[in-house]
């Protein structure tokens, strides 16, 4: 049914702007569909027109009113029009059911809140700009007061165009799967990737953390060498299996050679507790050098890592040096502790304060000076000793509770006095000699009070006590050399009780049992002088055959037997110098070969004595 509708408005709108505007004094109007500027009479435009048919579309899409229970008073209803937005049509008061809330939400509610603006200038331009948004919401186009949103603009265009984007929809599900497809397989090939990363470098922290950190901590503990080589042999597994996947790792080639290293100090570094498998240790310290001696030249000086490849390369080659000390091979020895000392040198001039640096440069000093006195050097062993003792001194003024500087200092005082006593027999000599080894105690001492656990301590003031009382029988104090000798016994002992598996500790054992063997005799127990030395052969002859290739342990060997053989002479009887030939006989090959590979001084046994001693055995 066609209705005509009088609003009351109709006015004259000028159509030249210079004009004035039509303006009414008096106001007749609706108020229910009366815009915000003709109820505050305003001029009036067609806007107001707009303002009214949005009124009117809100009334036919709801069934009530944009101002709600409002109307029923006219302050609170002119309140609403001039001030308070109403809600959205979708959102209207009244029965409006859910499927028609629905409908209404999303353009209707645009089309309809953009007539009834507060603002005239916001509102549509025209009633035919309001139809055409009407139309176009029927016809499933964008409608213009939603503008701007590409989603929607995107869905307006779906429903308009069904049947086509069905198709379009299938081709691209299925690239979008084949894509999705790939995709997945190459994000789980990344997840793969990312998790074997993670284990690489979580096994290799765990196999780092057990060889440095964990071997570390129990290195100097008593019997803890089995534990040792245990931890390190199956870290070094791990890490050698690492390497494969990782050749072009320096980091990981610095941390194998640290591990190599490791397993070369428990198979057989000298001095500290270690299983006698010389040649072991041997070919595990070249393979370290082998891994970081690329990484460590000169021309990879400004590469990442080289500092710390030279650092290992340096303490490598002080291992290796030591070792080859120990094996009887001193020119070989000097070799490689003078290419350690040139890349330490090279370490020390870029960054002299260093203390790892300092260190290991000490010990390659200290040990140079070692093999200078082997080959008969001895002007060159004070000079360089000196120079060690110079860089460990300054070393403790930096760090001085640093036991491993104080055990250098201890060893250098030990060889001094070592030389002091080989060099000739005289009395001179040998207080010399004793004042080195009291210095010697006096170092040590403090530190093994504080940590009676401590391997390294332990070992050293056990064989200084040992060589006091060497000196001291010299010097004609017999009384207070047995003592000596039985204070350094008492500490041997206790390490090779609680690590029988350490062929230094047995070898240090049968070294102080020949040292006693020679006190009890020189206080005239003959009985007890027989009783240790024989203790000492059995220690010795037990050795790994490996272990006798260390030219010192291979002369404690053969002082155990001459020291046997003078203690059965001493005896007297028949039974006694048959039984002293026989261990003479055993003694004589093992000092040649001792003396072929390093020499003897002054104080050892003498080969051609001894065979002079067997010419009168028949």
């Amino acid at each position: 049914m066609v209705k005509l509708v009088d609003f009351g408005i109709a006015k004259q709108v000028a159509a030249n702007d210079d004009s004035p505007a039509t303006a009414t004094a008096q106001r007749v109007l609706t108020p229910e569909y009366a815009s915000p500027e003709q109820v505050r009479g305003e001029n009036v435009t067609p806007a107001s027109d707009i303002y009214a048919l949005g009124v009117v579309l809100y009334r036919l899409l709801t069934g009530a009113s944009p101002y709600g229970r409002a109307t029923g008073d006219p302050y609170t209803l002119t309140r609403a029009i001039c001030d308070t937005d109403p809600p959205p049509p979708s959102r209207a008061e009244g029965d409006t059911g859910a499927g028609l809330r629905r409908r209404l939400r999303g353009d209707l509610d645009a089309v309809v809140m953009m007539a009834l603006r507060k603002d005239p200038t916001r509102r549509y331009v025209s009633a035919q700009a309001l139809a055409d948004d009407v139309f176009r919401h029927l016809e499933h186009l964008p409608v213009k007061a939603r503008a701007g949103a590409f989603s929607y603009r995107a869905g307006r265009f779906a429903l308009r165009h069904r049947g086509l984007l069905a198709g379009v929809v299938a081709a691209n599900i299925a690239l979008i799967a084949g894509v999705a497809v790939a995709s997945y397989e190459a994000w789980q090939a990344r997840q793969e990737r990312e998790r074997a990363e993670r284990h690489f470098a979580d096994v290799r922290k765990l196999a780092n953390v057990m060889m440095v950190q964990v071997h570390g901590a129990i290195r100097d503990l008593p019997g803890s060498t089995p534990a040792r080589q245990l931890i390190v042999q199956n870290a070094l597994g791990y890490l050698e299996k690492l390497s494969a996947e990782a050749s072009g790792d320096a980091a990981l080639k610095i941390e194998l050679a640290g591990g190599y290293r490791s397993i070369g100090d428990i198979q057989g570094r000298p001095g500290l507790s270690n299983l006698g498998d010389m040649k072991g240790a041997l070919a595990s310290y070249e393979k370290g050098i082998g891994l970081v001696s690329p990484l460590a030249a000169p021309p990879n000086k400004a590469a990442v890592g080289s500092r710390a490849a030279q650092q290992e390369f340096a303490t490598l080659a002080a291992r290796k040096g030591d070792l080859q000390i120990a094996m009887g091979q001193p020119q070989g020895a000097e070799a490689s502790l003078r290419a350690g000392i040139a890349v330490a040198d090279g370490l020390a001039s870029a960054d002299g304060s260093s203390l790892p640096v300092m260190r290991i440069r000490a010990l390659l000093y200290c040990e140079l000076a070692q093999v200078e006195m082997m080959l008969g050097k001895e002007a060159a062993f004070m000079e360089r000793s000196a120079e060690a003792t110079a860089q460990l001194q300054k070393i403790l003024a930096q760090a001085p509770g640093d036991l491993g500087v104080i055990n250098n200092l201890a060893t250098l005082r030990a060889i001094r006095g070592g030389l002091l006593m080989g060099q000739d027999l005289s009395a001179s000599s040998a207080q010399l000699a004793l004042n080195e080894f009291r210095q010697v105690v006096a170092l040590v001492t403090p530190p093994y009070e504080h940590d009676r656990n401590n391997v390294m301590l332990a070992h050293s003031l056990g064989a200084a006590r040992l060589e006091v009382g060497r000196a001291l029988l010299r010097l004609g104090d017999k009384e207070q050399a047995l003592a000596e000798e039985q204070r350094g016994l008492a500490i041997i002992d206790a390490l090779a009780a609680a690590d029988p598996k350490s062929v230094l500790f047995r070898v240090d054992r049968a070294w102080a049992q020949v040292q006693l063997s020679d006190a009890w005799l020189a206080n005239g127990d003959v009985v007890a002088g027989i009783a240790a030395a024989r203790s000492a052969v059995d220690v010795a002859d037990a050795l790994p055959e490996d272990a006798k290739s260390n030219m010192e342990w291979r002369y404690v060997q053969a002082e155990s037997h001459y020291r046997l053989a003078e203690a059965l002479r001493a005896q007297g009887s028949a039974d006694g110098r048959r039984a002293a030939c026989d261990h003479y006989a055993q003694s004589l090959p093992m000092l040649e070969e001792v003396q072929k590979q390093t020499g003897l001084h002054a104080d050892q046994v003498n080969p051609k004595a001894l065979r002079q001693v067997l010419s009168s055995c028949g």
